[in-house]
């Protein structure tokens, strides 16, 4: 691959670092944009540049935005005692899209794993018990992927929230088996989606 001109071989690599993306589709991405016209090749960089300029993460549910808090944060609408809590922005945008849930969410920013070395310092816990004390959440909805790592951190929210369960103001919920076992919610169509919310079950 030496033959390249270093503008492409350092492309090369940028995008071989993206998840999925081995060195030949690298390589076949980066031609593909060395033969766009400048125009088209700049478009794509500031788009590209704009990730680092203009995004951030919203500081009550921990989704990209371009502001803080974010638009579903923003929103009078939205029902701040109704609070669905995922692992990643991905799983927040499949469950918007079936537009059935009226609630706020809270991105975890992963699922407690030990063999990936993600722990419960590491996630946004500490945030989750706050937001749910400070809006007085009445319920809140677990929807991890129906894998080892979402169902331990199902467990762990779970724990985490027994002294408020016990008092009596807080409901703990988790999506209807509708997933199949081992797949993702993000994923998941619309239909499943939809399905496994509406048919919520208790934690």
């Amino acid at each position: 691959m030496g033959y390249y001109p270093r503008p492409i071989l350092e492309l090369i690599t940028q995008f071989s670092r993206l998840p999925g993306i081995g060195l030949k589709t690298a390589e076949r991405l980066v031609v593909f944009l060395a033969g766009r016209t400048k125009t088209e090749v700049e478009q794509f960089g500031r788009a590209v540049q704009a990730l680092a300029a203009s995004l951030q993460t919203c500081g009550e549910c921990g989704n990209f935005s371009e502001g803080s808090p974010c638009a579903i944060c923003r929103n009078t609408s939205r029902d701040p005692q109704l609070l669905c809590v995922v692992a990643k922005p991905q799983d927040l945008l499949a469950i918007e899209r079936t537009g059935q849930f009226t609630g706020r969410y809270h991105i975890l920013g992963g699922t407690v794993d030990p063999i990936v070395g993600m722990t419960v310092e590491q996630l946004r816990f500490d945030a989750l018990l706050r937001r749910i004390k400070r809006d007085q959440v009445r319920e809140v909805i677990l929807a991890f992927n129906p894998d080892v790592p979402g169902e331990g951190t199902s467990l762990t929210v779970k724990h985490l929230l027994q002294p408020l369960v016990k008092e009596g103001g807080l409901r703990v919920t988790k999506l209807a088996r509708g997933l199949p076992l081992g797949s993702d919610v993000e994923y998941a169509d619309e239909v499943t989606l939809s399905h496994a919310l509406s048919n919520r079950r208790e934690a």
